[in-house]
């Protein structure tokens, strides 16, 4: 009986458009599963049936809430690059009224960070009132979530924001973000940025990312599963002051749920002995949580 080959399968998956700029760390552990949880039918007949299943799988833990249009994205950043030229030749008010308009656009790319548009500058004003002003922010399977910066930067001075994700793609158009941006802040401020894929299943790695203040993981636990969610929890928050963990209070069909709190997590944050504190906004619930 020949059995599947894992090189196989990873080149097939890779192949695919969908696929091919997700971390290849991502899709190796996606198919290690896979095979850990059906040895018994490891058969090279059972191929097909693996891709679907391995792809099904990659598809529910990141494709189904993007919304890819890079000539778009490279568009607006154009219009970033352009506006920041401008800036000693228009007012403060002008220039952030455009960068505004601008960072809605990019928001507006990404199913997650455009539902949560309307409410960035009231959800970001409740986090910082319970955790103060923070130095430094991970986020983590970030998406656009980092081109809500300008709402972050409101009155702060300085700040480090390192954005963590498994799509190469969205990595690079993250860096090239991040560069644009910090020739917006003034001289006297300072911001440090960074994008790195990270496969956030992969514990050992997670261990290594830099201390912070506050660590964002907005819609992951979902997608992640409550174990590995509960294991990057109890490793995380010995490197942050505060993690931000959030849920979609309506389906991806738009239906609200019945239930939007989220009691068995609640549950284990109080077995871990950790608090936390809830943010409510459309469509969304955040926990807030501490030691």
């Amino acid at each position: 009986m020949k059995l599947l080959d894992d090189k196989k399968l990873l080149e097939k998956i890779k192949s695919s458009r969908k696929y091919k700029s997700l971390s290849e760390d991502l899709i190796k552990n996606e198919i290690n599963d896979f095979l850990k949880k059906n040895q018994k039918t490891n058969q090279i007949k059972k191929e097909k049936q693996a891709l679907k299943q391995i792809k099904a799988e990659l598809h529910r833990i990141y494709a189904s809430y993007q919304k890819k249009n890079k000539r778009k994205k490279q568009k607006y950043l154009n219009e970033l690059t352009e506006l920041i030229k401008q800036k000693n030749k228009i007012s403060n008010q002008e220039f952030n009224i455009q960068l505004l308009e601008i960072t809605n656009k990019l928001l507006s790319m990404n199913r997650s960070t455009k539902e949560r548009l309307d409410n960035y500058p009231v959800f970001y004003k409740k986090l910082f009132q319970l955790t103060g002003k923070p130095k430094t922010i991970l986020d983590l399977g970030s998406g656009l979530n980092p081109c809500s910066l300008p709402y972050i930067l409101t009155n702060m001075k300085e700040l480090n924001y390192y954005a963590y994700d498994i799509d190469k793609e969205d990595i690079d158009f993250l860096n090239d973000y991040f560069r644009i941006m910090k020739k917006s802040v003034n001289k006297k401020n300072s911001l440090k940025t960074k994008a790195s894929i990270l496969n956030l299943k992969n514990l050992d790695k997670v261990s290594n990312i830099s201390s912070s203040d506050i660590i964002f993981m907005f819609k992951l636990t979902d997608l992640l599963g409550s174990k590995i969610s509960e294991q990057l929890i109890k490793k995380l928050i010995n490197k942050t002051r505060f993690i931000v963990v959030s849920f979609a209070t309506k389906t991806l069909s738009g239906k609200l749920m019945n239930l939007p709190r989220r009691r068995g997590f609640e549950l284990m944050l109080k077995r871990n002995n950790l608090k936390f504190q809830t943010i409510i906004i459309k469509n969304e619930i955040f926990y807030v949580i501490h030691e």
